[in-house]
C-alpha cells in the first residue's frame, strides 16, 4: 500500500480542530514553525497547522545520515503518521518529529506530511563534532541534550530508522511519569534476545543482567544535562574506543554509563521494543 497516496482530508479525518473560515485564511502563508518547515500551504490546512501546540506534542527523533537508510526512515515515519491521523477519537495528542540529517533528508522529502493541528515534522543538521562510532549518525542519540536545537526541550523518545509503530506512541509517552518519579535520565528496553545477551560475554561493564537496547530510547534531556553524563560519556570514549571495546557504540556507551549509575536508567517493558 502507497502510504503516500492516502487521502487525509476526507470527512472521516476531519481534525478535532477544524474551525471556519475567516478573513485570515484568505492568505496564504509559509509556514516555517508549523508543519513541514519552509512548505507552502493552502489557507485552510495553513490554519489547521497554526493551531499546533508544539509545548504539549510528544518530542519524537530520527538520525539520517546517507541515501541507503533513507528508505526505511520514511517507512518508519509513515507507519507512525498513519496513526497519528486516525487517533484523534482518543482526545488530544501533538506530535512533532525531528530528524537529525547530514543532507540525506531535506525538507522536500516530507512535503507528502500534509501538517496537520496535531502533526509536525523538522529537520535539524547533525550535532558537529560528534564521535563517529558504530553506523554513521547513530551516536547523536547520546548528544541531543547538547544540540542547540533542543535546548527548550526535555522529554524526547529517540528511535531507529528501522522501527515501525504498530501502536500509537501515546501510551509510550506516559512512561515519562515513571521516569520522573525514579528521577531517571534515560529510558531503555533490556536485551530480550532468547538466546542470551551479547554483553553477557562482552569485555565492558553493563546495565542489569542482559544490558539494555539503545534502538529506542527515552531522554529526560534536563536531567541528562543536569547529570555528569556528558563528562562520563568522553572519559568512557577516551577509554575504550582504543581498546576496540564499543562495537556496538553508543549503546555500548550507554550499558557503560548505566552499569556506574543504574539510578538514571528506567527498564521500559520490552513490548515498547519488539524484535
Amino acid at each position: 500500500m502507497d502510504f503516500s497516496r492516502l487521502d487525509t482530508k476526507g470527512s472521516h479525518h476531519r481534525d478535532r480542530h477544524s474551525v471556519e473560515g475567516d478573513d485570515y485564511t484568505r492568505d496564504r502563508i509559509q509556514s516555517a514553525e508549523t508543519g513541514v518547515d519552509g512548505q507552502i500551504y493552502p489557507p485552510h490546512i495553513a490554519l489547521q497547522a497554526a493551531l499546533f501546540k508544539d509545548m504539549l506534542a510528544m518530542h519524537i527523533v530520527y538520525s539520517v545520515c546517507g541515501e541507503t537508510i533513507k528508505a526505511e526512515f520514511l517507512t518508519s515515519l509513515k507507519s507512525l503518521y498513519l496513526l497519528a491521523i486516525s487517533g484523534f477519537v482518543r482526545g488530544p495528542a501533538y506530535y512533532h518529529i525531528h530528524v537529525l540529517s547530514d543532507g540525506a533528508v531535506a525538507k522536500e522529502d516530507l512535503s507528502f506530511l500534509r501538517p496537520l493541528s496535531n502533526f509536525k515534522a523538522s529537520v535539524h543538521p547533525t550535532f558537529p563534532n560528534a564521535t563517529m562510532l558504530f553506523k554513521t549518525c547513530s551516536t547523536e542519540r547520546i548528544y541531543l541534550h547538547q544540540h542547540k536545537d533542543f535546548q527548550d526541550l526535555d522529554k524526547v523518545i529517540y528511535v531507529d530508522t528501522d522501527t515501525l509503530w504498530l501502536d500509537d506512541p501515546v501510551w509510550w509517552w506516559t512512561h515519562f511519569a515513571h521516569m520522573k518519579t525514579k528521577h531517571a535520565a534515560f529510558g531503555m528496553a533490556e536485551e530480550s534476545n532468547s538466546g542470551g545477551s551479547w554483553y553477557t560475554n562482552a569485555q565492558i561493564p553493563h546495565h542489569g543482567a542482559r544490558g539494555l537496547n539503545a534502538g529506542v530510547l527515552m531522554a529526560s534531556l534536563a536531567t541528562v544535562r543536569a547529570s555528569n553524563f556528558t563528562a562520563e560519556r568522553e572519559a568512557i570514549i577516551a577509554h575504550y574506543l582504543p581498546l576496540g571495546h564499543l562495537p556496538l557504540g553508543d549503546q555500548d556507551i550507554l550499558n557503560i554509563y548505566g552499569h556506574n549509575h543504574p539510578e538514571q536508567f528506567y527498564a521500559m517493558p520490552c513490548m515498547f521494543n519488539f524484535r
